[in-house]
């Protein structure tokens, strides 16, 4: 199945319906978003997938195109694409949690399920590091 064919202004409403509505957990996108007009970021694989919902009254299902797809084909209908690449750092003590995100604080840890861990550390009181050993063929990005 390739990606249904919805107008700009199908795009339009599905935006409208996200506001109203948000995104359900498991639609949320990990790479690129959508940066609606009002300044908001979306999903480009649920808008679409809303999209499809509002002008031809299915159900709203992703699974039939990929997220590279739907950013194609939301920036050949002239949307504003970006992608998250950028790199943050965590560091987590016995007495704070403190972050260059701004999404992260003591009571919002649970945000960090949706990023993917670079490089993790530990660090001694007497201000030693201790890098974690990797197993024989273990990927270095995991945890």
């Amino acid at each position: 199945m390739a990606i249904p064919k919805v107008s700009r202004e199908d795009i339009l409403k599905a935006i409208e319906f996200i506001d109203e509505n948000g995104v359900p957990h498991h639609n949320q996108s990990m790479r690129y978003f959508l940066l609606g007009e009002n300044g908001k970021f979306y999903p480009p694989k649920y808008v679409i997938a809303v999209a499809n919902h509002l002008a031809n009254e299915v159900a709203i299902d992703t699974s039939g195109y990929n997220a590279i797809e739907a950013k194609n084909y939301l920036k050949n209908k002239g949307f504003t694409i970006t992608g998250n690449q950028e790199k943050y750092e965590l560091t987590i003590t016995a007495e704070q949690v403190t972050s260059t995100d701004e999404c992260f604080d003591k009571d919002s840890l649970g945000l960090g399920d949706n990023f993917v861990p670079l490089g993790v550390y530990f660090q001694g009181a007497n201000g030693q590091t201790i890098k974690r050993n990797y197993a024989k063929g273990e990927r270095r990005n995991s945890n």
